[in-house]
């Protein structure tokens, strides 16, 4: 008995099964192309929403920890920012408390911690807020008759240098805003960023916790408010 071949034949015994012919593949090509492109601004979207998320994490990874150590010492931590604001903060603790105050040592992060946020990621403020009464008390004991005039802005900047937590853990009520910057020609100045494509790490200065923010906010109270849905 003969078996038939299970393979379809066309006329002549030959395999009616052919391959993809130079047109077909071009149109592959092409749609391929064109989902690609369709994808790609997407794509960039997410890389920097993941970039911004990890670089908060970062910041407050790093703040839970300057905390955690001014509590087990007993003395003063502080973060403090690259002047130039570029993402990376330094860790310093206050040598002695009792024979120097005010001295303090840089320490290097333990492993699983860096103060180093992703390149693309700069800070574009940091600002606390300060009582009328409070600002008023240092413009006055830093401007003497001989002294230049001071402003609001210039006091706050150069209270910002730092971020210090008390040996109770405690701290100022504190907002760090983060940004995507980009690199080389296409980099965004901080002035340049609007308030909406700002991420906010804020620390409730009572308890010294820090809290991220998914918005731009100045106030503690907003930072429990519920976001509004788009």
């Amino acid at each position: 008995m003969s078996l038939r071949n299970p393979v379809s034949q066309s006329k002549g015994g030959q395999n009616s099964s052919r391959g993809f012919t130079l047109i077909e593949l071009i149109l592959v090509f092409v749609i391929m192309a064109v989902v690609i492109s369709m994808a790609l601004p997407a794509m960039n979207e997410f890389k920097k929403d993941r970039d911004l998320k990890t670089a908060a994490a970062i910041t407050q990874q790093a703040l839970n920890y300057a905390r955690s150590l001014a509590v087990t010492t007993g003395r003063r931590t502080r973060l403090v920012p690259a002047a130039d604001r570029t993402g990376e903060f330094t860790l310093d603790v206050e040598d002695n408390p009792l024979t120097d105050p005010g001295s303090f040592d840089q320490l290097n992060w333990p492993i699983g911690i860096t103060g180093t946020l992703p390149e693309n990621i700069r800070i574009k403020q940091i600002f606390y807020p300060v009582p009328e009464q409070e600002l008023e008390d240092d413009l006055s004991s830093i401007q003497g008759e001989d002294s230049e005039f001071i402003s609001e802005d210039e006091a706050m900047e150069d209270r910002q240098s730092a971020l210090m937590f008390g040996p109770d853990g405690s701290a100022r009520d504190t907002f760090i805003y983060l940004y995507i910057a980009g690199s080389g020609d296409d980099e965004i100045e901080p002035s340049e960023v609007p308030d909406e494509d700002v991420l906010t790490v804020a620390i409730v200065g009572v308890i010294g916790t820090s809290v991220i923010v998914p918005k731009y906010t100045e106030e503690i109270f907003e930072i429990y408010e519920p976001l509004e849905s788009e």
